[in-house]
Formats: structure tokens, sequence, C-alpha cells
């Protein structure tokens, strides 16, 4: 058996897991229990790693063309990674834009039709899961559904009943993809 175990699992649950010899591999290894425990395996969560991570995600299996980086717009921080972004979308080969997302707007629409005046192809939500939904399905609403980027920090229950949703992202280094149906 193999496990796999966020901090706040951790912190609780270590020693247990320890004991009954299942290793355990990390999601975000922040506390010391990671890095001083047999048994659990940190690891890369580092913030650059995973940005770069999220463009070769979209890249190889998005096959992105033109990449858009969504961030937070509530905290001044989350807008710091659009540099680190460019630079790898550059290096990859593709295009790029961004933008600051409220995640308290009533409505997306005007972002949704500029994703696809610029003929966005590949949208990393890097703000709070449950907006994002939202972002989604106002996006869906004005026909467009390009194909969607997650990271540990935004995915989420909320992505889940959305009808016709694919989403690719690197969760803690290892690349994943959500799929729901069309709706019926």
């Amino acid at each position: 058996r193999l496990s796999a175990a966020a901090d706040s699992l951790i912190q609780t649950s270590a020693d247990s897991m320890i004991a009954a010899k299942i290793p355990v591999v990390s999601g975000t290894a922040n506390f010391p229990q990671w890095y001083t425990k047999v048994g659990l395996f940190p690891t890369v969560t580092d913030v650059l790693s995973g940005l770069q991570d999220q463009v070769l995600v979209a890249k190889r299996f998005g096959h992105a063309k033109m990449f858009a980086n969504l961030y937070c717009s509530e905290v001044a921080a989350c807008g710091q990674a659009g540099p680190t972004l460019k630079a790898a979308t550059t290096a990859a080969g593709m295009g790029y834009v961004s933008f600051s997302v409220s995640s308290t707007a009533t409505s997306y629409t005007a972002q949704c039709v500029a994703l696809a005046q610029h003929k966005v192809d590949y949208v990393q939500l890097n703000f709070a899961a449950a907006a994002a939904a939202k972002f989604v399905q106002d996006c869906q609403a004005q026909g467009y559904n390009p194909i969607w980027g997650t990271s540990e920090q935004a995915i989420g229950k909320d992505f889940l009943a959305l009808p016709d949703f694919t989403a690719y992202g690197p969760a803690y280094a290892f690349p994943s993809v959500c799929t729901t149906g069309a709706s019926a």
C-alpha cells in the first residue's frame, strides 16, 4: 500500500501510518515530520518548480499554443508569478496573457470574452476553486470552453459538478487530469 497526504494529515497521523508500515508521499511538505521521520517521502513543492510545471503540463498534456494565467486579485503576491510564467511559456513556444480575477465578482463574462479574443486554448486557474468553478461556468455559458489548468491550490469538489470540463495540472509535482462528461 501507498498513501498520499497533506500537511494537516501528517501532523495528526504520521506515527500511525509509519507504525502500519504505509509509505506516505507528500502533497505540500511544509511540516518538519516530512524531513525527520522514516517512511515519509516529501515531493518537490517549491513555487518556481510548480509554475514551470504548470507550463510543461499545459504544453505536453493540454497541447496548448496560447496560455493564460488567471490569478487572484485580492493578494498582491498572486501576481508575482507572471514574469516566471511568461518566461516559461516563451521557452516552451507558447503565447501568454495574464489577468487578475476577483474571487467575489458576480460575473466573469468580460474576462471570458477577452480570453476567447486572445485565442487562449489553455487557461490556468490560479485562484480559489469555488470562484474558478464560477469562472468556468460563465465561460461555458458564452460558448467558450478551453482546456483548463489547475494546481494543488485550485482544485476542488466545485469542479466535479461542471459539465464538459477538462483540466490538467501539476499536483505536487505529478501530472494530473480532471474530466467531467457533458451534461445529459
